[in-house]
């Protein structure tokens, strides 16, 4: 019987060993491109869009951090994203290709989860993180050209029932 008994407790402590070795893994990664600046009169347009600004913040440290464990900024990525689109969002940038944008990013960003999570090999994650950059980017591009006065639309919009004030030659 006390054979069995300190079997048990061998078997028991190997098994708590191998579960506290399971440590976050540590990745070295390489270094992001810039994000995309804005213009000031776009950023204007943007400054009531509370989570817009958020989502800059948490890009921004997560493209500089070369080194660590990314699961605290991948989610707060994701809970950012998730606010975004239902925030004070202006009118002006609730168009299909900005909503398709952030799908993309919010995608990524699961996907960047994931690796994180099952420790998959830091060239793979530094791949989505590339991604992630650029879909954020291109997120940021279709905001800006949402906003960016365009002249053809003034065209588009002018009030056609006035009539020209050039008169008519009259033959």
């Amino acid at each position: 019987m006390a054979v069995l008994l300190t079997a048990c407790r061998e078997e028991e402590t190997e098994t708590n060993t191998e579960k506290s070795t399971e440590a976050p893994v540590s990745y070295a990664y390489s270094p992001l491109g810039p994000i995309i600046e804005l213009q000031p009169s776009v950023e204007d347009s943007l400054r009531e869009w509370t989570a817009f600004w958020e989502l800059q913040e948490e890009m921004e440290i997560f493209r500089s951090k070369n080194t660590g464990d990314l699961s605290f900024n991948v989610d707060e990525l994701i809970r950012i994203e998730k606010e975004l689109l239902h925030d004070s969002i202006p009118e002006k940038v609730k168009l299909p290709a900005v909503k398709s944008r952030s799908l993309v990013f919010r995608t990524l960003a699961y996907k960047l989860k994931d690796q994180v999570e099952h420790r998959i090999s830091a060239a793979d994650i530094d791949s989505t993180r590339v991604k992630m950059l650029e879909s954020y980017n291109a997120f940021r591009f279709h905001i800006a050209d949402a906003l960016r006065e365009k002249v053809y639309e003034d065209f588009l919009n002018r009030d056609t029932t006035r009539p020209d004030s050039i008169p008519p030659v009259k033959n």
